[in-house]
């Protein structure tokens, strides 16, 4: 039902494109730092439920040329090893610094890409909620290639949220080598302005 509501919000919002958006500000969300001020990125994030990591590496980095939707740079999270056969790891994460004053019903955009190296991605997108630590899934995906997409959310939360992106890869051949890689860029909070009668 949320993910039904999430996506007449996002309609209705398209459909008011004459109508002035409030852009909430998120430190550094198209990554046009060239680095990742505002960020904070863990290449030792812990397994998930599920996992069977070996010889996991995680890195990351801020790239361009690879078609990024908004600016000239994006953040990139790598992930390569292994897994038992048909097993999943996940990392590294990246964790935005606080975004204050969000309301109900905002309208949250990302744009991601995620593609295999070695095999399947399996990647996490949430939004936390500082105060109690809540998460609401912004995405969630598993497979081969993913060409630049945008994910919208309505807002469940009012007040302070954070951003948290997951890399992860899934061992679809059960040949145990892992790894792929997921592109984050051009995250958005927006929300419509009254326009004067």
């Amino acid at each position: 039902m949320k993910k039904i509501y999430s996506i007449l919000i996002a309609f209705a919002f398209l459909l008011a494109g004459t109508q002035a958006m409030y852009a909430q500000n998120i430190q550094n969300g198209s990554f046009e730092t060239g680095d990742i001020t505002g960020w904070t990125l863990d290449t030792n994030f812990p397994a998930m439920p599920g996992d069977t990591p070996s010889g996991i590496t995680q890195s990351f980095d801020v790239v361009s040329g690879v078609g990024e939707p908004d600016g000239t740079y994006c953040l990139r999270l790598n992930i390569s090893g292994s897994t038992d056969p048909y097993g999943t790891a996940h990392g590294p994460s990246a964790t935005s610094s606080i975004v204050t004053g969000v309301e109900i019903g905002d309208l949250i955009s990302v744009d991601w890409r995620a593609e295999h190296v070695s095999d399947d991605y399996d990647v996490y997108a949430f939004i936390v909620e500082e105060s109690s630590g809540e998460e609401t899934q912004l995405f969630y995906q598993q497979g081969s290639t993913q060409p630049w997409t945008t994910t919208t959310l309505s807002s469940p939360y009012e007040g302070d949220i954070r951003f948290k992106f997951i890399c992860g890869t899934y061992d679809r051949t059960g040949g145990q080598a892992v790894g792929s890689q997921l592109y984050i860029d051009n995250i958005k909070i927006l929300r419509p302005l009254a326009l004067p009668a």
